[in-house]
């Protein structure tokens, strides 16, 4: 037998968790799409500055 209290414990710990799971989720999505970004603008700077030397 479960007291009221003690579930509506339940069910507040199980939506916090939740929700910090989503926040979560949402940051390292987040942080992706910053890496892919950066790793894009590295690869044209390389080249840039790689191919000119190699044509020479």
């Amino acid at each position: 037998m479960k007291l009221p209290e003690v579930d509506g414990l339940l069910q507040l710990a199980t939506g916090s968790l939740a929700l910090w799971l989503e926040v979560g989720l949402r940051l390292a999505a987040g942080a992706e799409q910053q890496l892919l970004a950066f790793s894009d603008e590295s690869k044209k700077y390389l080249s840039s500055r790689l191919l000119p030397e190699l044509e020479e």
